[in-house]
């Protein structure tokens, strides 16, 4: 579906509809409109006059229009809004066109959207201009090379706020927006994440913990944000990490021809340091939330579902990244659970932590694989 909306001269957004099945060419609500003239005097016997504008219902911010629409909340409709060149958005008040260079409103007197365009989405010999979205800030430095992952996150999380009616269709849906990533970076994609910037990928976390749902299928490996249902968020902005962990080798097993699709299975093979998660948590249990470490101001753990593990179970925290600068609140490592005996060295995600790295500094380093 990717390369149809790329590829099309125009994409009409029927925004006005409720589902594929009913028509968006509708009779708009009426809109009433009436002016009144006025007249002041102040003490000072100067006379101000002009006239007052209505309207009902009331326009709105053109955003806060769409984002309102079942199109919005739908899954594959987002790379269709992000890939398409030029796009005609039918809402229930207004008509709006939007391409890479310009957009124009039907009625002027709502507020103009910022358009979602990214870099790295425009066309490889494009002349058009380059306009960055509000997500993405100018690189700093050595962050320069890191600024189409920060943006890729960013499609992450607004992607994984919306609906499918099959949940295997995680993959699937956002196939179109991984093709044009790969092809603009070089890099290899690992079932939503991407093997350049993997350090710091697979520290996503949660954004709601009690809106987080296990899956009751496979769907990918649980180091990635796609194996999981529900919205989550990345570090985006925080100050910089030094990584401390080797990443040894990373793949995934397509399920077709599209290695952007489905997955059969995935596993990262990483050299880095391990601690029980009883060596560093005050509490006999970790409960939902972030519990708080043994002499930290400001460490803590948590899992990424909501249930509630026992320390009698076996969680271990792998150090991923310490700070390289004062500021970061961001996690620093994974809470892994083995699923292997204890000579595979398998283990799978269920949590993530912040802690400081002095309590690794005399633990030596594990090859362990994550799946």
């Amino acid at each position: 579906m990717g390369s149809i909306y790329e590829h099309a001269y125009v994409t009409i957004a029927a925004t006005a509809a409720s589902s594929s099945s009913e028509g968006f060419l509708k009779k708009r609500p009426t809109a009433y409109e009436t002016s009144i003239p006025y007249s002041l005097t102040s003490e000072c016997k100067s006379e101000r006059s002009g006239v007052i504008h209505f309207r009902y219902p009331s326009r709105s911010n053109f955003t806060d229009l769409l984002d309102a629409s079942q199109w919005s909340s739908r899954g594959w409709c987002f790379q269709e809004q992000l890939l398409s060149p030029r796009t005609l958005y039918f809402t229930n008040d207004v008509v709006y066109f939007e391409c890479r260079v310009a957009q124009n409103l039907e009625d002027n007197a709502y507020d103009m959207p910022y358009p979602l365009w990214i870099p790295w989405i425009q066309q490889p010999d494009s002349k058009r201009p380059q306009v960055v979205a509000p997500p993405f800030r100018e690189p700093k430095g050595s962050e320069s090379n890191r600024v189409p992952y920060t943006n890729w996150y960013w499609v992450a999380e607004r992607y994984a706020e919306r609906n499918l009616t099959f949940s295997d269709d995680r993959l699937p849906a956002l196939s179109g927006l991984a093709r044009r990533m790969a092809q603009f970076s070089k890099d290899k994609y690992l079932a939503g994440l991407w093997l350049g910037d993997i350090t710091a990928g697979m520290l996503w976390y949660p954004k709601n913990h009690s809106c987080m749902k296990a899956l009751s299928t496979y769907r990918a490996p649980s180091w990635s944000w796609a194996g999981v249902e529900g919205e989550i968020e990345f570090d985006r902005y925080a100050p910089p990490l030094e990584y401390v962990i080797k990443v040894v080798s990373a793949e995934t097993t397509p399920s077709g021809p599209d290695i952007m699709g489905r997955v059969l299975s995935g596993k990262l093979v990483i050299e880095g340091r391990l601690l029980p998660l009883q060596n560093i948590v005050d509490m006999p249990v970790l409960p939902l939330g972030k519990s708080r470490l043994q002499g930290e101001t400001e460490g803590w753990a948590t899992l990424d579902m909501e249930t509630t593990f026992t320390m009698e179970r076996r969680i271990e925290a792998l150090a991923v990244a310490r700070e390289a600068a004062p500021g970061n609140d961001g996690p620093s490592g994974l809470l892994l659970e083995p699923v292997g005996g204890d000579s595979e060295e398998l283990y799978r995600r269920v949590g993530i932590f912040k802690c400081n790295y002095s309590k690794f500094a005399d633990v030596s380093p594990r090859v362990i694989k994550i799946v």
